[in-house]
């Protein structure tokens, strides 16, 4: 029987979390055309400072994940609260994001000093584009598995995310 204690098991849990951050899913699968542009206008945009491209495409994934199937467009301060960044950051990002065609602003129906960011069509197929090379990754990464541990590790990752959102409230 394992005797880790609440400290040492999140000491290995810590050492996991590094190995998934370090990893490097594109050297195994190769992105889809559509998220390799991307990463290349970003790298264009940044120079050699990989780490930077690397925060814009996370944050350009994250603002995408809040705009792809909302009804309403997010006012900006909306989404800066959301993603919980500053406005500049925001504004940073959702300029660039314009400027390429993946969002686009829309003016507030009710307050003129109001504008609403949507993602264009262009932005939502990039996002679902890239929603399906991780999907695939995950899966060839779930393949490892067998069935009942893949079914046991999906269930306490669900289980993760619920608590994940209960402690952000």
């Amino acid at each position: 029987m394992n005797k880790d204690t609440l400290p040492q098991q999140a000491e290995r849990m810590m050492l996991v979390i590094h190995k998934i951050i370090r990893f490097k899913f594109n050297k195994r699968f190769g992105p889809p055309e559509e998220v390799e542009k991307l990463k290349q206008l970003m790298e264009k945009r940044r120079g050699a400072d990989a780490k930077r491209v690397h925060e814009d495409l996370e944050l350009f994934f994250r603002i995408s994940s809040l705009l792809v199937d909302r009804k309403e467009a997010y006012a900006m301060g909306e989404l800066s609260s959301a993603l919980d960044v500053p406005l500049s950051t925001t504004t940073r990002m959702v300029d660039w994001q314009v400027s390429h065609g993946f969002i686009e602003r829309l003016a507030d129906a009710n307050d003129r000093r109001i504008v609403r960011v949507t993602l264009t069509q262009t932005g939502k197929e990039l996002y679902r584009n890239a929603t399906a090379m991780i999907k695939k990754q995950i899966g060839e990464i779930l393949r490892e598995f067998p069935a009942p541990e893949r079914k046991q590790f999906v269930a306490l990752m669900e289980r993760l995310g619920v608590i994940l959102e209960a402690l952000a409230r």
